[in-house]
């Protein structure tokens, strides 16, 4: 019966060997595991943190520098620097008519102008002081810097100049070995005197935080200072010259007086009998 088989068996008996023969479609494997098998979880790696810090605005404490404080502080030092060119005067004039008066004319003439100086110089430099403290900065920055550098080194130079010509006279004085005692002491003790004035004005200057009793002291010394010369210039230098005053007319004047006489004798025949007739 094989052999007599149709073609439709023979192609029905073909499409069954080629569906035997396909491979079926691989499933997917799932692969289960337990639960309590299960991986735990990585953990994260620990980041470094740095704490920020809080940081605060800086609040400056000066008072703020105003154009007005900076004029002030310039006029303050100015007019302390020429208080002290008046004090070199005072000092200069009243120490060499105590130790030497028979040379003191020649200082106790412009006395009087020095005194006036003195008053009117160092009242403007004590006024603005007791203005420009209140809002003193310090320390100082800036311009208010500047201003203090440069007039702490013109009274450094000016005291350094002071105490070098104190230093020149007594070298002098000893090394001619003659000439008057007096007018060297002199020259010696007005040039130390002057350089403490300057040194105390540098350190007023630059006002140190370790100095504040000089803060507090150098205004009413000064004012103190300033009393004593013009007392002690008016009952000496002063006094003097205000006395000696026609002398000193009648020396400026002599060789006109001279003249004088000499034409009233060749007119008259004979010398005048005072000298108001010389008029």
């Amino acid at each position: 019966m094989d052999g007599n088989n149709t073609p439709n068996q023979n192609t029905t008996n073909s499409q069954g060997k080629d569906v035997s023969l396909s491979l079926p479609t691989p499933k997917p494997i799932v692969e289960t595991v337990p639960v309590g098998e299960k991986s735990a979880p990585l953990a994260s790696s620990p980041v470094l943190t740095i704490p920020t810090p809080q940081t605060q605005p800086v609040l400056s404490t000066d008072p703020p520098t105003s154009s007005i404080n900076l004029l002030l502080q310039w006029l303050m030092y100015a007019f302390y620097g020429w208080s002290l060119i008046a004090f070199s005067y005072l000092i200069t004039a009243t120490v060499y008519y105590y130790l030497n008066g028979r040379n003191s004319d020649s200082y106790g003439s412009a006395a009087p102008y020095a005194i006036v100086a003195t008053i009117i110089l160092l009242g403007i430099a004590v006024a603005c002081n007791k203005f420009y403290e209140k809002q003193e900065p310090q320390p100082k920055k800036g311009p208010a810097a500047v201003i203090m550098i440069i007039h702490a080194v013109i009274f450094a130079i000016f005291g350094i100049i002071a105490l070098i010509v104190a230093i020149f006279v007594i070298v002098g004085y000893l090394l001619s070995g003659s000439g008057d005692g007096s007018v060297a002491w002199s020259g010696v003790i007005s040039g130390l005197l002057i350089f403490v004035l300057y040194a105390f004005t540098f350190l007023r200057t630059i006002n140190l935080s370790k100095l504040k009793w000089l803060f507090r002291f150098y205004m009413w010394g000064m004012i103190t200072i300033a009393v004593l010369l013009c007392i002690l210039a008016l009952i000496g230098p002063s006094a003097r010259a205000f006395r000696g005053k026609n002398d000193q007319l009648i020396q400026n004047n002599l060789e006109i007086v001279t003249r004088t006489i000499a034409d009233k004798t060749n007119t008259d025949g004979a010398l005048p009998d005072s000298l108001s007739t010389l008029n």
